[in-house]
């Protein structure tokens, strides 16, 4: 195992003191000495002192002085470098927008910026966004410095670098090449940045395992580092640790020990016994003795790097936990397990604590959800400690680690529209209402080629700061930041008795031994409420990717002469099967899939001798084991409102609805077409939904008189403003139309904006069509979501492909559950595969007439009835499961 390697990469200026113009003045000054305590290791001390000069600096100087912006970058700096990952990213934005509007978009400390936000996103793990800033700079100081200025020679230095963080060697390599062939000739072949680029190029070798080719250049980059710098210099202690590394990676440990005891006795006379680059001194050291099995001497080592970085960069930060897994995972290989499930459990709350503060203060959508991705890497090592070790007690932290990721940021944004619904405050009232316009801008322009990059992202960003603000300004929402608390033992409580609850995760196996991670896997946790924890292996995920993927396509299916019957045997052989001796006497079977697994009809599964999962257990399908968990939910609402036989062709321009407003912006009020119309010339009409929605009408009037009369908008009353336009949450919500999910095409980091439920006008927004409301006729996830359904018992989607979505490491599916979870909703019921509308219309009346009917209203358990009835007909045209399978009911 590898602790924390330096190599010398220069990515922009990031805590850089711009020109100021009066080098003696106090903020010049003051912003120097942040820059000092910086490098000296001081972050504490720093970070206060940027705090108190940016305020100084905007007293002083205003808001957007060059002085100015350097200390709001600065700030931002030190936030990054301490693991405060949501405050940076504002404070460079800021930086960069207000450099591009005083000193101009290709000003070399604009630049600067943009490579300090880029740098972010790299190391944020958001590749996609940081690439075409590093672009930018790159093209840019190409332009204003020339091809062979050392600023610009640093920007395809950060390019490269990115390349080789995102495995692109082929592309990383020339460019590091130029970088270092241009520096040799413009600053001379032993200058520091020079140098730079030879450490660089040698890692690359390192890392592409060319290790004949990198010895020499890293051999070559430490002698002139000492003849030049020093031997004790900062950046030549770089290259000592690089060049032990590379003796280490090729188990030439009696060379790279002598190597790591010199860089870290020079680092602590240097630079301080708990400066930062000592402490990574410190880790590479310990991990060499543990690689040479000296646990004895690694782990003191790791202790004391460990405590130093609490005091210096506090328990929760990135580095903190990093040494702290170096220190569990050397508990685990010299054989004491009980200690190493202690460490495991430090880590998981260390970083619950670190990503409450971080999500709750990051803006992106992107962002919220990498966080959650970051540790990821924990979770395996975590998952793969369990499986080698099952104990009660090992068990009970997988299953404790298991709810306590799932699905953690779509509870938290269904509590703040909730909470926020119950507010008067007008305050926030007004956020909320920013929210929802800002959801619907975005949703306007998402796929129209017409709108530009720029404008689509002006649009999201501003949506993401009006979030940002309103998660902010939600007191309730703070204290609530856990949303569901709950660990295995209070799910237990909760479970019904004879039930129980399966909890699928998906994770890369860890090998301990050779620090190398394995293909994906799949593991099962599962909970009764009279047994403890019990957590099941079941292989690799991969076949069960594809199990999914032919389940959903007949076309898939018939190229491959797959039957339906065989991939639900193989889906009960592989994901039930393995689980049976924990599910006897079970009759009520909760499972909460992961991944691409939720898009698979677990009911359906068919074992040996021929029963149906159905048939065996009343099977539930969760979004989180958290769900059991009581919570507060409000009084049900009233009524049912059905959207069907929906006229596609006609957009009504009519008045608008008391609680909308017309989109300002001329530029917003284009279709969302680009993409949809790829996949969709024109939606066709769906004759029997008109009669579908009538029916249930009736049957809800019948059964519910007691409630609102129903409402039943079909043909061009059937529109996207009526749906938006709902004043209070009803009891049910009813759409029979067309219901797509786009492979591509959203805008990064919106995977909302790739599922949509079709409305009147739909066909016109195929071709640019727009009502006076500035909607197009699609209902996007995105949109969805804002909706107030707080109280809404049941959201019925009598559509085609509604329970698909985009896969989320954190959050599973993203789509029209998702999204209409989040807007309060407590069941969505919607299908996995496409079926046809006379087959949906007899399906979903037989639903409603058996919900209907009940004395306790239980939607699953009338699902259940309804589908039964089908699998024990005679006729295989109704009793084929994929006439009823496709109907999933997700409970929230």
């Amino acid at each position: 195992m590898r602790g924390f390697f330096i190599f010398l990469l220069v990515f922009g200026s990031l805590l850089s003191v711009s020109g100021a113009q009066d080098s003696a003045s106090e903020i010049g000054s003051a912003n120097a000495e942040i820059v000092r305590l910086y490098q000296a290791g001081n972050y504490s001390e720093a970070l206060k002192f940027a705090q108190s000069t940016l305020t100084k600096a905007e007293a002083a100087l205003g808001a957007e002085h060059p002085d100015t912006l350097t200390s709001v970058n600065n700030l931002a700096g030190l936030y990054e470098s301490t693991g405060r990952y949501g405050e940076a990213e504002p404070l460079y934005k800021r930086a960069l927008e207000a450099s591009e509007r005083v000193l101009g978009a290709e000003h070399p400390d604009t630049l600067t910026s943009v490579n300090n936000l880029a740098f972010l996103y790299e190391r944020t793990g958001r590749y996609g966004e940081a690439e075409p800033l590093y672009k930018l700079a790159l093209e840019a100081r190409e332009r204003v410095l020339g091809a062979e200025h050392p600023d610009t020679l640093s920007s395809v230095n950060n390019l490269a670098g990115l390349y080789e963080s995102t495995g692109r060697y082929g592309e990383a390599e020339p460019l590091y090449k130029r970088a270092l062939e241009a520096r040799e000739r413009v600053l001379g072949a032993e200058h520091p940045n020079t140098l730079t680029s030879v450490n660089n190029l040698a890692g690359l070798y390192e890392s592409t395992g060319r290790y004949g080719e990198a010895e020499p250049l890293y051999k070559r980059a430490l002698e002139a580092s000492e003849r030049v710098l020093g031997a004790e210099h900062p950046d030549t202690l770089i290259s000592v640790n690089n060049l032990a590394a590379l003796y280490e990676s090729t188990g030439r440990y009696g060379e790279a020990e002598p190597l790591y005891k010199r860089a870290l006795e020079a680092s602590e006379r240097v630079l301080g016994a708990e400066h930062p680059d000592t402490l990574s001194s410190v880790n590479n050291l310990a991990a060499l003795y543990e690689s040479t099995g000296r646990y004895g001497e690694a782990e003191p080592l790791y202790k004391r790097a460990l405590e130093a970085s609490k005091r210096v960069l506090g328990a929760e930060h990135p580095d903190t936990i990093s040494t702290q897994g170096n220190l569990s995972a050397l508990l685990v290989r010299s054989g004491r397990p009980g200690e190493a499930l202690r460490a495991f459990r430090k880590i998981d709350q260390r970083l619950d604590q670190w990503l409450r503060t971080e999500v709750r203060t990051a803006r992106a959508a992107t962002m919220r959800r990498q966080m959650l991705r970051l540790n990821s890497r924990y979770q395996d090592a975590s998952f793969s400690f369990v499986l080698e070790n099952l104990t009660t007690e090992t068990a009970s932290f997988a299953a404790d680690l298991t709810l306590r990721w799932k699905k953690r940021l779509i509870q938290d944004d269904a509590v703040l529209n909730n909470l926020a619904r119950e507010t008067d405050d007008s305050a926030l009232l007004e956020l909320i209402e920013a929210v929802r316009k800002s959801r619907q801008s975005l949703s306007g322009v998402a796929f129209d080629p017409a709108v530009s990059p720029e404008e689509k992202t002006r649009l999201r960003e501003a949506l993401e700061a009006r979030e940002a603000e309103l998660r902010s300004a939600s007191e309730k929402f703070r204290r609530f930041q856990t949303v569901s608390s709950a660990d295995a033992g209070d799910v237990m409580l909760a479970l019904p008795r004879n039930s129980a609850l399966i909890e699928y995760r998906l994770y890369d196996p860890f090998d301990f031994e050779d620090a190398s991670y394995g293909a994906t896997s799949l593991l099962a946790v599962v909970l009764r409420p009279d047994a403890d924890p019990v957590v099941v292996s079941l292989g690799e995920a991969s076949v069960l990717f594809t199990l999914q993927a032919l389940t959903v396509d007949k076309d898939l299916r018939t190229e491959n002469d797959t039957s339906f019957q065989t991939l639900m045997r193989f889906g009960h052989n592989r994901l039930i099967a393995p689980l049976l001796d924990q599910l006897d006497g079970v009759e009520t079977l909760y499972v909460s899939p992961d991944g691409p697994l939720q898009a698979l009809p677990f009911e359906a599964f068919l074992d040996e001798p021929g029963l149906r999962l159905i048939e065996r257990f009343s099977v539930r399908s969760l979004q989180t084991g958290r769900d059991l968990v009581a919570r507060d939910r409000p009084a049900t609402g009233k009524g049912l409102v059905a959207f069907g036989g929906v006229d596609f062709e006609t957009m009504q321009l009519a008045a608008l609805p008391t609680n909308a407003e017309p989109v300002a912006d001329a530029s917003l009020n284009r279709a969302a077409i680009d993409i949809t119309r790829r996949q969709f010339t024109r939606f066709p009409p769906l004759p029997h939904t008109e009669n579908e929605v009538t029916d249930i009408g009736v049957a809800y009037a019948a059964f519910r008189p007691d409630e609102p009369a129903p409402v039943v908008l079909t043909g061009k009353e059937a529109t996207e403003s009526a749906v938006k336009a709902l004043s209070s949450p009803p009891r049910v919500l009813h759409f029979a139309t067309h219901g797509y999910y786009l492979q591509s095409g959203s805008i990064e980091g919106r995977p909302l904006l790739q599922s949509g439920i079709t409305l009147a006008g739909a066909n016109r927004a195929l071709t640019g069509g727009v009502n006076a409301t500035g909607e197009n006729g699609i209902l996007h996830a995105i949109e969805a979501q804002t909706l107030n359904l707080y109280g809404t018992e049941l959201v019925a989607l009598s559509a085609c492909d509604t329970g698909q979505g985009a896969h989320d490491y954190s959050e599973g599916l993203e789509g029209l559950p998702r999204a209409f979870y989040v807007a309060g909703a407590k069941n969505v019921l919607a299908a996995l595969w496409p079926v046809g509308d006379q087959a949906a219309k007899e399906f979903m009346k037989r639903f409603y007439r058996n919900w209907l009917s009940q004395t306790v209203s239980d939607p699953p358990a009338a699902l259940r009835k309804t589908k039964l009835w089908y699998l024990q007909q005679t006729n295989p045209a109704i009793s084929d499961p994929q006439n009823w399978a496709p109907f999933i009911l997700f409970e929230g």
